[in-house]
């Protein structure tokens, strides 16, 4: 007696809306139910779910029923149609040949395919090219669309501007009342008080991140919407005009504030560094920073960005440059012309001299 195919449905659908309905995975659970059971087959597992139709996406499910077959657990694959197969011709020759070489068998509904037939492997690749095709076509329309929308001025993707509202009836934006006033109360505790964002948030149930965002970037008048789509070639920013929660004084206040918080250290250094942030990295220009290792031991370092990393014992420098200070007072003559640019002072007094001669000859000039 002929032992019973083993199949692994393949059951998809391109969006989260069909998911939701369920729609099109019931029809499809549905035909290839039927079909396995025409076959006198039976099913190791169904794969099946939501994935993103276009092209070069990552495909979970489809990664999963491969994975499956290199361990053996099935005879065949089978799909509703070869649109729910692949819709990349490239990663669909691929696994076609895993599956050529694993001796796994390919059926369309109750229709095999015989992927070593080069006419039905022409049809399987044609028909996966066309299914390509309609994709990626779909997803080209569809960042088109949006755009466009956009530039009409409403919300075409991404996260809409906290605190107001799109009307679709009459297509304006409109605030929020009650988150209005929100943030007016947050931004006033904030400007008025020395208070963190990281607990200001919670107070308000919302992330201190994400308050520290709205409140400097997200209260004014403009909104930008980004679309981006390396496949058709698209980078496009749209700023549209919505109503402002804050008045622009306010907003530059609370950014204003906001780093300047970032830079005082409210605590007091516990490790004091004379020189932080006046000596400089010679190579990139930007002021050294002070550190300290588990030890106690200070140092002044350059910070991340510089490609050269070093570290200078702070002791060491900071004598050494006291040292030079020291002596360059102690010496009359030296802090003369350190005072005076390296010039003699007798230099610098004739030209002072010369200077205001000029001056009253001019002056008796003018009287």
């Amino acid at each position: 007696m002929e032992a019973k195919l083993i199949f692994a449905p393949l059951v998809r659908v391109s969006t989260e809306r069909s998911e939701r309905q369920g729609e099109s995975l019931r029809t499809q659970h549905e035909q290839l139910s039927t079909a396995i059971a025409s076959l006198g087959g039976e099913v190791y597992k169904w794969y099946e779910g939501q994935e993103h139709s276009t092209p070069d996406y990552e495909r979970r499910i489809l990664e999963e029923l491969m994975a499956d077959a290199q361990a053996g657990r099935f005879d065949a694959v089978i799909v509703a149609d070869l649109s729910r197969w692949s819709r990349d011709n490239g990663r669909s020759k691929q696994d076609t040949r895993t599956l050529q070489d694993l001796g796994i068998r390919f059926f369309e509904g109750a229709r095999e395919l015989n992927l070593f037939d080069p006419a039905q492997a022409f049809i399987l690749g044609m028909g996966v090219e066309v299914a390509e095709f309609f994709a990626s076509q779909q997803s080209y329309k569809s960042v088109i669309n949006r755009i466009a929308r956009a530039k009409q001025g409403g919300p075409a993707c991404g996260k809409r501007p906290y605190g107001r509202i799109w009307d679709k009836a009459t297509k304006t934006w409109k605030i929020d009342p009650e988150k209005q006033t929100k943030i007016q109360k947050i931004a006033k505790l904030y400007l008025e008080s020395d208070i963190s964002w990281n607990v200001l948030g919670p107070m308000f149930g919302m992330n201190g991140a994400s308050l520290h965002k709205t409140l400097c970037y997200r209260c004014g008048d403009e909104w930008e919407q980004q679309f981006i789509s390396k496949r058709h070639g698209i980078d496009e920013t749209v700023i549209i005009k919505i109503p402002r929660l804050l008045s622009e004084a306010t907003i530059q206040a609370i950014r204003d504030k906001s780093e300047g918080r970032n830079s005082w250290d409210k605590k007091g250094q516990k490790h004091p560094y004379l020189f932080a942030r006046i000596i400089f990295d010679a190579e990139t220009g930007k002021a050294l920073t002070g550190t300290c290792n588990s030890k106690g031991v200070r140092y002044y370092k350059p910070y991340l960005g510089c490609k050269h990393r070093y570290q200078v014992n702070a002791d060491v420098l900071e004598r050494a440059v006291l040292s030079e200070l020291f002596e360059v007072i102690g010496c009359k003559t030296s802090l003369r012309e350190a005072v005076f640019s390296g010039s003699p002072i007798g230099k610098v007094a004739d030209k002072i001299r010369a200077d205001l001669q000029t001056k009253m000859g001019e002056r008796v000039q003018v009287e």
